[in-house]
């Protein structure tokens, strides 16, 4: 299986599943259960990966690929110049265990954002 995209919940990915299988291409959620039981930590383990057979793999990418480019531009756009041009740094693996130690609710989870046009760093959702 291949991935073909990377995304924060399980309603994206279901919804990106019944898109994939419209269109006759056997899609395979491998995180759909840690998602399911974590819920909120999807994010900081790096989202929910929507797989296709090797195949199927260049048709998945071309009916996914125009929707996820706007959303991702959209998405990723630094709030301070608009740039796209956006690093995203996710949590580490240590951080994934002290988060789960030490409870979710003690440390907002969302990813950290730094523009590489105008340096803007804020907290916000994970990249796609």
């Amino acid at each position: 299986m291949i991935t073909v995209a990377t995304v924060g919940s399980l309603q994206e990915a279901d919804a990106m599943r019944m898109r994939l299988e419209s269109e006759g291409i056997r899609v395979f959620l491998p995180d759909e259960f840690t998602g399911a039981s974590i819920c909120a930590g999807t994010t900081f383990l790096g989202g929910i990966r929507v797989q296709v057979d090797e195949p199927d793999e260049r048709c998945a990418r071309e009916i996914l690929g125009a929707e996820q480019a706007a959303e991702a531009a959209q998405r990723n756009r630094c709030p301070r110049c608009g740039s796209n041009d956006v690093a995203v740094q996710r949590l580490s693996p240590i951080s994934v265990i002290w988060w789960l130690l030490a409870g979710f609710l003690a440390r907002d989870q969302s990813a950290s954002c730094t523009c590489r046009l105008c340096g803007h760093a804020w907290r916000g959702h994970r990249d796609a």
